[in-house]
């Protein structure tokens, strides 16, 4: 991880290697409810479900499958430690 600069708010922008993403969603857990945390973060972020699923890199059918409310495969799901990370 490494300081990249600071927001106008104040915030430090920080940038963030996809082993130290990994380590760092390792001790965040499951909403609940995934589709409407995900439904909610794209929306709140104005993504479409494609822009989504290329900033995480799964498909586009797969977010479509978490928003529609279909069992996420909890294995796979920590595959995506990025869903995670943004949902949470």
């Amino acid at each position: 991880m490494r300081r990249v600069g600071k927001t106008s708010s104040g915030n430090i922008l920080v940038e963030v290697t996809p082993e130290e993403w990994e380590r760092l969603a390792r001790y965040i857990s499951l909403p609940d409810d995934i589709a409407g945390a995900v439904k909610r973060y794209r929306r709140e972020h104005g993504l479409s479900q494609g822009a989504l699923a290329k900033k995480l890199g799964v498909s586009r059918g797969y977010i479509s499958g978490l928003e529609k409310g279909l069992d996420p495969n909890k294995k796979t799901l920590g595959k995506y430690r990025r869903i995670i990370s943004i949902i949470s």
